[in-house]
């Protein structure tokens, strides 16, 4: 007796770099246009209908780039997070000192949540609509943060903090910038660049606290 021949399964074609590259596009689109909705209606009233409109897509093609509304509402901190991370990150690499730091880190943050409307809303609203994400983005947030003052320690430019010290100097100085966006940023949506007074007494208050503090009054606190 014969046996039936195999059957021949078809090939998966693979896609092009076009392709892929119109996908993340429009995966792109799809998350801005979350970033977006929420900033003017917040998480609970943002539904998949008004994404797929503000992306100019079809109602479908949510769904082949997102499981859920929630799926989409954990990628947009993460993905639009990572690229304001990564702003900051590249703003101040060559910085000189801790005032130029900070100086650039905020202003690339404004330039960032200008071009990104509804971002700080995401950020403001994340830890209750999408806690895990929320998570995870602060906790790399923090991470970056105590590794650029580490190395300003350790290059001479911040004065009598131990290693043990830098994550708490991190989420202070992180909650300093948030706060500073909230009280003088914000228009609606939108994120402004606040007064330029605002900005120096800020940079007065960091450097005065973090370089001025001379080593043996650091120790006695």
């Amino acid at each position: 007796m014969s046996e039936a021949p195999a059957t021949v399964l078809p090939r998966k074609r693979k896609r092009s770099v076009a392709q892929e590259a119109k996908t993340e596009a429009t995966r792109r689109r799809l998350l801005e246009a979350t970033a977006s909705v929420i900033g003017e209606q917040g998480f609970g009233k943002t539904t998949i209908d008004a994404i797929t409109a503000r992306a100019d897509v079809a109602h479908g093609a949510f769904y082949l780039h997102f499981a859920s509304r929630q799926d989409a509402f954990d990628q947009v901190l993460t993905v639009l997070g990572n690229d304001l991370v990564e702003a900051i990150g590249a703003s101040i690499k060559d910085a000189h000192d801790i005032a130029e730091i900070e100086r650039r880190g905020l202003q690339a943050n404004l330039a960032f949540s200008s071009s990104h409307p509804g971002m700080h809303r995401v950020m403001s609203e994340a830890e209750l609509f999408a806690p895990e994400a929320y998570k995870a983005f602060m906790g790399s947030l923090r991470s970056r943060y105590v590794r650029s003052l580490r190395r300003s320690r350790d290059a001479g430019k911040l004065i009598g903090f131990r290693d043990d010290e830098l994550e708490t100097l991190a989420v202070l100085l992180m909650g300093l910038r948030r706060a500073l966006i909230h009280a003088f940023c914000l228009d609606g949506a939108a994120v402004r660049s606040p007064p330029p007074e605002v900005i120096e007494t800020m940079l007065a208050f960091v450097v005065r606290g973090l370089v001025s503090l001379p080593e043996d009054a650091a120790d006695e606190t």
